[in-house]
């Protein structure tokens, strides 16, 4: 197995990433959160939320920066080609963990990160343009049987596309897939009504969900999700035992510094018991939910193992 620092300098020399940005972060001691998805999403926000917080904790500037491509995996490769000092930071979400069965990536996961810890959970949710007269599952798997419809997701083999797809299977129809860079460019086209119907998280669909520009129709929790009272989750409409949540979390290169892993961790933690970020946070239709390094690591084991089985089942590859 070639050693992690071997596959990053492979990267470097591949000529696939810049130092632009790591040369400003570094002016100062800055600290960067990579953000691996464009600017308006749940990942950008949640980075924006936590920025002063952690920059209070370490006492040291923190700069948010946007890397998107790859479902994410362009953020993570550039978190890791930078120098191995502590610097720069991840904060990623499940796409990391599908990524490592869809994509074929330059790095693992478990190996080439360490966790600070998990961030915060939500539900994820199907929505459609209010002009559409779905308002259900059934409804939907009705239209989609009578002729095309397309959905928009972050990407081929991300959790909502693994939801519907399952959806799809249990209910006997078939969507068009229209995978986007990102969620909140996904968000964009459906609220314009280019797309008709998307699966995306609730910081992403939100303000569109209470404007009433779009109507959820089901949400991908056990239950009823009671940050969207009032939604039915697929499991009780025909997708039995379905479960699915969307999640955030803060990683750092494996290459780092004991010392700086253990900082971020502890500053990290320190800043999601604060109640102004809590508030923060679920005001964006997420709920702050902290877990340690080491029980985030086995947090992320277990979501590669779970999807990886799904998206080999349903054939899947970027």
């Amino acid at each position: 197995m070639p050693h992690p620092g071997r596959r990053i300098l492979g990267l470097a020399a591949a000529g696939l990433l810049g130092a632009p940005a790591l040369a400003r972060a570094q002016a100062g001691g800055a600290l960067r959160i990579i953000v691996p998805f464009p600017a308006g999403g749940s990942n950008d926000i949640l980075a924006r939320i936590l920025q002063p917080h952690l920059a209070a904790e370490l006492g040291r500037p923190v700069v948010v920066e946007n890397r998107a491509g790859g479902l994410g995996s362009a953020g993570a490769i550039e978190t890791l080609r930078a120098p191995p000092d502590g610097r720069s930071w991840l904060l990623s979400f499940d796409t990391e963990a599908t990524n490592a069965t869809v994509l074929d990536l330059p790095y693992r996961l478990l190996e080439d990160f360490i966790p600070a810890g998990r961030v915060a959970t939500g539900p994820l949710v199907i929505a459609a343009h209010a002009a559409q007269p779905w308002r259900n599952m059934a409804d939907l798997a009705a239209a989609a049987k009578a002729g095309p419809i397309d959905f928009a997701t972050n990407g081929t083999g991300a959790i909502p596309h693994l939801a519907m797809l399952e959806a799809e299977a249990a209910l006997g129809f078939r969507l068009r897939h229209a995978p986007y860079r990102g969620g909140f460019q996904a968000a964009e086209d459906v609220i314009a009504g280019f797309v008709p119907l998307i699966g995306s998280n609730l910081p992403v669909l939100g303000p569109a969900l209470r404007a009433g520009t779009l109507r959820a129709l089901a949400v991908t929790t056990a239950g009823e999700s009671p940050l969207l009272p009032g939604v039915r989750p697929l499991a009780e409409q025909g997708v039995p035992g379905f479960e699915a949540g969307t999640w955030w979390v803060l990683l750092g290169p494996a290459r780092a510094p004991a010392a700086a892993h253990a900082n971020m961790a502890q500053a990290l933690a320190a800043a999601l018991a604060e109640p102004e970020v809590r508030a923060q946070v679920l005001a964006q239709g997420a709920e702050v939910a902290p877990l340690g390094p080491a029980a985030t690591r086995g947090f992320l084991a277990a979501e590669v193992a779970r999807w990886g089985e799904m998206i080999r089942r349903h054939g899947l590859r970027g």
